[in-house]
C-alpha cells in the first residue's frame, strides 16, 4: 500500500508526498528494529536472571552442607580433646601454627556421658561436600556468562566455584589419611566407628603412640577443614548477599 501511494506520488510529482512517505518507510524500519533489540534484550535479562536464581538456588545449599562440614571438623577436634584428657596427656595447642598462617579453633561442641561410647564415630567421621554446581556449570556451558551485566558478580561467581574446586581437592586428602588411621586402628582391635565403652577405647588407644600421633594429626587436619569451610561458607553468604540485592535491583 505504501508502495502504491508512493508511484503515484511520483507520478504525479507530489514531491511532499513523497517526502511523507519516505519519512513513515523509515520510522518503520527504525521502530521494527527498535522493537526486535528491545525483544532481544528482554530475552537476554530473562536468560541472565534463571542463570544468577538457579546459581543462588546452589549457593543457598552449599551454605547447609558447609554447616554440616564445620559441624563434623569441631566434632573431630573436640573427640580427640577428650581422649587426651581422659588419658591424661598434655593439653593439645588452642591454634594450629602453619609457615603462612595461624589458624585459631573455634568454639568446640561438648560430647557428653551419653555419646562418648561412640567417641571413635566422632574423631573419624570426615564430611566432605560433593559439590553443587549445576547452576553454574549451565552458565559456563551455554556461554552465557556474558550477559551478567554486573562484571564485579560474575567475577565474584567465578573465584567462588574455582575455591569450592579447591576445598573439594583437598577433602579428598583428609579422607585418606583418616584412611590410614582406621588401619593402625585395626591393629589395636577397633574399627573405623566402634562403639565401645570409652574407658576401653581410651586404654587401647593410649597405649599405641602411633595412634596417638594418629589421632593429633587428626585434629590438626581437622582445624584446617573447619577454617578453609569457614572461609568458604562466608564467601558463599557474601556472594548471595550480591546476587539478592541485583536480583531485587532489577524487579519491577
Amino acid at each position: 500500500m505504501i508502495l502504491a501511494r508512493l508511484t503515484r506520488a511520483i507520478r504525479q510529482q507530489n514531491w511532499f508526498a513523497v517526502a511523507i512517505e519516505f519519512v513513515i518507510v523509515i520510522l518503520g524500519v527504525v521502530i521494527g528494529f527498535q522493537v526486535t533489540g528491545w525483544a532481544g534484550e528482554m530475552a537476554d535479562r530473562e536468560t541472565e536472571a534463571r542463570h544468577i536464581r538457579e546459581i543462588a538456588d546452589d549457593l543457598r545449599i552449599d551454605i547447609e552442607s558447609y554447616e554440616e562440614l564445620i559441624d563434623s571438623a569441631l566434632y573431630r577436634i573436640a573427640g580427640v580433646d577428650l581422649i587426651f584428657e581422659a588419658a591424661g596427656r598434655d593439653p593439645l595447642p588452642g591454634e594450629l601454627v602453619l609457615s603462612t598462617s595461624t589458624m585459631p579453633i573455634p568454639e568446640l561442641p561438648v560430647i557428653g556421658e551419653d555419646r562418648r561410647a561412640n567417641i571413635l564415630g566422632h574423631v573419624n567421621l570426615v564430611r566432605i561436600s560433593v559439590g553443587n554446581r549445576s547452576g553454574y556449570d549451565s552458565l559456563i556451558n551455554s556461554g552465557n556468562i556474558n550477559l551478567v551485566r554486573d562484571h564485579d558478580i560474575a567475577r565474584e561467581v567465578q573465584a567462588y566455584y574455582s575455591n569450592h574446586s579447591n576445598l573439594l581437592d583437598t577433602q579428598a586428602l583428609f579422607r585418606e589419611f583418616r584412611n590410614d588411621g582406621a588401619q593402625m586402628g585395626y591393629e589395636l582391635g577397633l574399627s573405623t566407628f566402634d562403639a565401645l565403652p570409652f574407658e576401653e577405647v581410651v586404654e587401647r588407644i593410649s597405649e599405641s603412640e602411633a595412634y596417638m600421633a594418629y589421632l593429633r594429626s587428626t585434629r590438626e587436619w581437622a582445624i584446617v577443614h573447619a577454617n578453609v569451610v569457614i572461609d568458604r561458607r562466608e564467601e558463599a553468604r557474601s556472594l548471595l548477599t550480591e546476587i539478592e540485592d541485583y536480583l531485587g535491583a532489577d524487579s519491577p
